[in-house]
């Protein structure tokens, strides 16, 4: 399985751990340290979800605008005037003069 060499790098390992394991120090150094680690990755997550809700919160009004855009063009080309539009909440005089 493991050559002589690999064997007895383990055992010195396991020594090791089992002196480190006993110093209470070295266990609440471990223990701040996965603490510390266990924080930083909520705190991503948590920055990750606020980046989502975000960029879901512009899609949407980006999505509301498109469909302003929408709604005005449509009319537009029924001839309803740029004041009847605007009045009817779409956009600004001055936006649906500006769309093609």
């Amino acid at each position: 399985m493991y050559n002589a060499r690999t064997t007895m790098k383990i055992a010195k390992a396991n020594e090791k751990m089992i002196k480190l394991t006993n110093d209470p120090e070295v266990l609440r150094a471990y223990d701040m340290r996965v603490l510390a680690k266990r924080n930083e990755i909520d705190r991503m997550q948590l920055a990750k979800e606020r980046g989502i809700a975000i960029g879901e919160k512009r899609g949407e009004k980006r999505g509301r605008m498109v469909e302003k855009e929408t709604i005005a063009k449509n009319l537009k080309g029924f001839g309803v005037s740029f004041e009847q539009i605007a009045k009817a909440g779409a956009l600004s005089i001055e936006e649906i003069e500006a769309l093609k």
